[in-house]
């Protein structure tokens, strides 16, 4: 946020906002300011970063609850915002909008399959040797401690079969 040799003091103050669908503190407020104090001294630590949430389920009849409102619509014409409603119109109505649409939500889509797919397969993975484990204890009438060192299990993925062997109330 700061150029090669532009002063700390030079920081322009920044904000994060959070929009939640619901009410994050369940206080019926339609905006919630978290703001850094020094805990010894109870004085506030004013440095320019700023923490907002915003109660999505909010429906007041001011500014935050017509654009939690706008935020529900479908309809860009019922977009009381015009900025927001521009960019509805565009991404809902226009050609190239939906074009880009499509592209971001299928850049997501793909992005969001290969990592449930490398969870799946760890998964996967740690089914097959549990299943492998109990085989050699029932076949072979080794302990679980024997099975695992016969199959090179170690770590963490040992805990977890172990663990999954307790749940399932296996004799172990």
């Amino acid at each position: 946020m700061l150029d090669e040799g532009q002063e700390f003091r030079q920081l322009r103050d920044s904000y994060i906002i959070f929009i939640y669908k619901h009410d994050k503190f369940r206080k019926g407020l339609p905006v919630y300011h978290i703001d850094r104090y020094i805990r010894e001294t109870e004085e506030l630590f004013d440095d320019g970063s700023h923490i907002i949430y915003v109660n999505g389920n909010y429906k007041g009849n001011d500014e935050i609850g017509q654009l939690m409102n706008d935020f529900r619509q479908t309809d860009s014409d019922k977009i009381h915002y015009a900025a927001l409603a521009k960019g509805v119109k565009h991404f809902k109505d226009t050609e190239k909008g939906r074009e880009q649409m499509c592209e971001a939500v299928e850049k997501y889509a793909k992005e969001y399959a290969k990592e449930y797919a490398k969870e799946y397969a760890k998964e996967y993975a740690v089914k097959e040797k549990m299943i492998s484990v109990k085989n050699l204890m029932e076949n072979m009438k080794l302990t679980v401690d024997q099975a695992l060192n016969a199959l090179g299990i170690q770590g963490d993925e040992r805990k977890t079969i172990i663990n999954q062997l307790q749940n399932r109330n296996y004799d172990i």
